[in-house]
Formats: C-alpha cells, structure tokens, sequence
C-alpha cells in the first residue's frame, strides 16, 4: 500500500492487532487504515506521488507512491457552520443461484442411483430452504457531519465531529464510527506561524467469521452456499436443525448467530507545528506529531454451534496498541531572481514506532451466557495467553532543491538518507538520491494561446 501523509505526518498503516485464533476467526476483515478513520468532508485536497523523483523524499516507505492529504484550514472572517447527512437504505443484489430443495433431492438421487453415493435416497420432507437469504437482511446507513470554521486577525480554525453508522447487509455484521477535529493556525506573512492539526475517532466493529472450510474455519455465507436445502433451519423445540448428510457442516444460521467478533478502534492522529522566518526568503521549521493506534478484538464461538459444543464455548480477546512519533526539522529557501526561481529544504527526521499485543483465550465455560466478557469463567486449565512488544527507530536526513527558468523549465534533485535500527551498525543506512527534469511545452509561445490542448508537459525522472 502507499504511504499516506497528512497534513505533513506520514502515518502508520499496520494493524494494531495482528495473528488469529481457529481458522482464522479473529482476524477483523473491517481494516482498519489511516483512512478509515478520516472524515472525508474534512479532506481539502489529495495529491498523488507516484514517479521515482516525488517519491524519493520519503525514502524506503514511498517505494509504493505516496498520498498526500491536506485537511481544511479555515478562513478568516465570519463564523461559518456546514451540516452534511444522508440516510439510506442498502441490500445484496445479483444473489447467487442454487439449487432449490426439489432440484437438489433430484441430483443426489440420480448420484444414489448410480452407485457413486453410498447412503440411503432422500425420502420425506423438502424445506427448500434457501440458506443465502437467511443470513442477507436490507440494512441502514447513515451519515451525519458538522463543522464550524472561521477566523480574525492572524488566526484561522477548523473544528468538526461526524457520525458514520453502517448496519451490515449480513445478520450481526456492521460499524460505526465517530470522529472529531480541530485544525488551528496563527501566523503574519514572512514573520512566523505556529500551529496544531489534531484527528481522534472511535470505531466499533461486528463481524463474522471469514474463510472457505469447515464451520470455525469457514464463513456462514460459504457454508449457505453448501448446506442442504431440503433441510428446515431450525428443529421443532426451536434449536438449529442439522442435515445428516452435511455432517460435519453446521447449520450456516447457526454459524451467523453463534460465532461472531467484534472490534473497537481508538486512533488519534496529531501535529504541531512552528515556523519562523529569518529574512522573507529563508525560514527554519519544526514539527511533532504522533499517530496513536489502540484496539481490541473479542471473538466468540457458542456452544450451540458444533464447534462450540467441542469447546463447551471458546473466547478469544486481543488488545493491541501501535504508535508512532515524528520529530522534524527542516530549513527552507525561496528565491525569485528575474526568470530564476530556486526553492530548497534540508532537515532531518526522528521517528520510533512501537507496538505491544497482549492475548487471551480460554474454553469449556461454566457461565457460557457472558461470552467474550467471562473468559475468567472458562476451564483455567485450558486458558491460552501470550504478548508482543517491539520497537524500532527511523533517523533521516534529508535535502531537495528546486530550480525552474521562466516557469516552463524544471529541474528537481533530491537525496534521503535513512538509518534504521532494525539493521546492524556497519549496515544501517539507506540513500535514496534522485533527479528530474521538466519541460512546460504548453507556455511555450507556439501553444500558449491553443485551444486544444489544455495542458502539455514533457518529464523525465
């Protein structure tokens, strides 16, 4: 995936919590990314980085593009208040195509009668039971955001909340998110300017199981896709029903209602900022900023369900936290010289990642009612509990220039230097040098006034 700045903070994409319990059934198929947790109607632009020249500033982490994104600022004058919302509806279209009960007594019957099927025809009743159905609901979707931005003298905010509610169009699946901002900056022209640009939000996840096998290994959709249809969803006391000639298959609703996760997200994602200029042309510039991960995961298999019943009911819970902090500091040159322009930055960067990881499992519940919330009421006997940690550090140097003659011809050279500790002290740097050139075909005099072509740029890098 590519790197993602924003507003100058290149943020960590990992997830927070990562390995998985049987079959797969922790890992929360809802990732969790740096933009998953930014509110859209905050977002003022986006630009892409895709060329080895814009990259190379970024070092080993812009190998896949970079995406800069820059949140609204604000303007000085009158207070001013936005609303966006939309409420909607939404459902599963193009459904797949099974067999109906009927149709399916007839093929086994026909595999029966071939002798290619060792067990007795089906006989009795036909439920015609279509599972995919069963498990697909018509879900709500809503989406509700205000902002309130504004300004006077040298001082300019930007504060938001925004309420993200997604009920999935599968039974016990959905997310929610909340998310605030505030975005505030003071400066005189050429003097001085001093800022923060902060972002917190909160996500709730609930989700079912993935994958393509059997029951805990499997999802209830890819099971509904297998399961009997002649046979009833549930038995006459109201348990799920099973098919004899599905087992060891369960019951997709019993899969869907029983064995279930659910994910909470906390992430903030801030920077301050202070530059000073020395004369107008030449200003120095320095930067915190941290992007702050915090989950957890609950995962759970019910008895009721077949694997559950092995179990006697089987928990998982996961909490994990991944952090990253910047330290930076650059110093800038722009100069306009008749047609010479000249724009240059020289710095260095400081940036530690960490993370830590604590889990717990357990089974065989005397109290299996509490789920996730009583692992201490499992077997202690069968409990399961393990831990991670781990740090790493990120030392750049770095240096760009600029040049550009008449505005239509660019010349742009670059060098980065990053030294991790994650290699040995004879092996620690990398150097990412690069160069580009540029011609502004379309300010040239022989297509400055045409009418065709929009736009016309001839780039090496």
């Amino acid at each position: 995936s590519p790197l993602y700045v924003i507003d100058g903070l290149p943020v960590n994409d990992a997830s927070a919590i990562g390995g998985s319990a049987p079959g797969g059934t922790t890992n929360n198929p809802n990732l969790r990314s740096a933009m998953n947790n930014l509110n859209p109607s905050d977002i003022a632009s986006i630009e892409i980085l895709k060329d080895a020249s814009a990259t190379a500033i970024y070092g080993s982490r812009g190998a896949n593009g970079v995406v800069i994104i820059t949140t609204k600022k604000g303007d000085t004058g009158k207070l001013k208040v936005n609303y966006n919302g939309s409420v909607g509806t939404q459902k599963a279209t193009r459904l797949l195509n099974f067999m109906t009960g009927d149709e399916y007594t007839q093929a086994i019957n026909g595999i029966i009668d071939l002798g290619n099927l060792s067990t007795a025809r089906v006989t009795g009743e036909n439920a015609n039971t279509d599972w995919q159905s069963l498990l697909l609901k018509r879900a709500s979707l809503q989406s509700h955001d205000i902002s309130f931005s504004g300004g006077g003298g040298n001082t300019k905010f930007y504060i938001s909340a925004g309420l993200y509610d997604q009920d999935g169009i599968m039974l016990n699946s959905g997310n929610k998110r909340y998310n605030g901002r505030v975005n505030v900056e003071h400066a005189i022209a050429q003097k001085y300017a001093v800022g923060i640009s902060l972002e917190s939000s909160y996500s709730r996840d609930n989700y079912n199981a993935t994958g393509v096998g059997l029951n805990d290994n499997a999802s209830a959709l890819y099971m509904a896709q297998n399961y009997d249809p002649t046979a009833a969803p549930y038995t006459a006391s109201g348990g799920f029903n099973r098919s004899p000639l599905m087992n060891p298959m369960d019951n997709p609703l019993a899969v869907i209602n029983g064995q279930y996760g659910m994910g909470d997200t906390y992430r903030t994602i801030g920077n301050i900022y202070a530059e000073y200029y020395f004369i107008p042309s030449l200003s120095a510039k320095v930067r915190a900023g941290a992007d702050v991960n915090d989950s957890q995961r609950y995962f759970w298999i019910d008895p009721t369900t077949l694997t559950g019943a092995s179990y006697n009911g089987y928990a998982d819970v996961r909490n994990g936290k991944r952090a990253y902090y910047l330290g930076e500091a650059t110093l800038n040159f722009n100069k306009k010289i008749g047609d010479h322009s000249i724009a240059a930055v020289a710095g260095s960067t400081y940036e530690r990642y960490t993370s830590s990881a604590l889990i717990g499992n357990s089974r065989s519940f005397a109290l299996p009612d509490l789920t996730y919330d009583g692992l201490g009421t499992g077997d202690n006997t069968l409990n399961g509990v393990s831990n991670s940690r781990q740090e790493n550090i990120l030392v750049s140097f770095l240096g760009r220039v600029n040049y550009a003659y008449k505005g239509r011809y660019l010349l742009t050279a670059s060098l980065r230097a990053d030294g991790s500790a994650r290699f040995g002290p004879n092996k620690r740097f990398g150097y990412f040098p690069s160069a580009a050139l540029a011609w502004r075909i379309h300010d040239e005099d022989f297509l400055k006034d045409n009418k065709i072509i929009s736009d016309l740029k001839l780039r090496a890098s």
